[in-house]
């Protein structure tokens, strides 16, 4: 942002950031000036549906305490409702389950004990955003 010497938005703004008080689908345009030279560039705004819902789930974590990747974590977008997740070892059993509405958050461990490094699956639903309740499942690696 330092480089440049001027923005200049398609409605006349000069800022290097826009916020769209009645957002609007369709294009934005924004030119950068620096010296002599020119760059155009534009946004494309979609407004519709959430679908599909958006949720990152990660396939594997570490929980080390190293402060990387020590909690395996879900990511979603706003208005999606955490109602049950659960995790279970290569045998079923259940090592981590969370609360209705809370946000799934396991540190590896089972009863206090850290879990061994292996391959677990897990099972979350979810309300997305426009009421639906969706189920998502997979395999997770646990690192140690």
């Amino acid at each position: 942002l330092s480089s440049v010497d001027s923005w200049t938005w398609d409605n006349g703004d000069q800022t290097p950031s826009r916020i769209l008080e009645r957002p609007l689908a369709g294009s934005y345009g924004l030119l950068a000036q620096r010296g002599l030279c020119t760059i155009a560039d534009s946004v494309r705004l979609e407004i519709g549906n959430c679908e599909p819902t958006r949720v990152f789930i990660p396939n594997a974590f570490s929980p080390n305490d190293d402060g990387e990747s020590d909690f395996w974590e879900i990511f979603m977008q706003t208005g999606v409702t955490p109602l049950a997740c659960q995790v279970f070892d290569r045998w079923g059993n259940l090592c981590y389950s969370s609360d209705n509405e809370e946000m799934p958050r396991w540190d590896g461990r089972y009863k206090g004990r850290p879990m061994p490094t292996g391959v677990y699956v897990w099972q979350f639903r979810l309300r997305n955003a426009v009421g639906k309740e969706e189920i998502r499942s997979g395999d997770l690696l646990l690192l140690r």
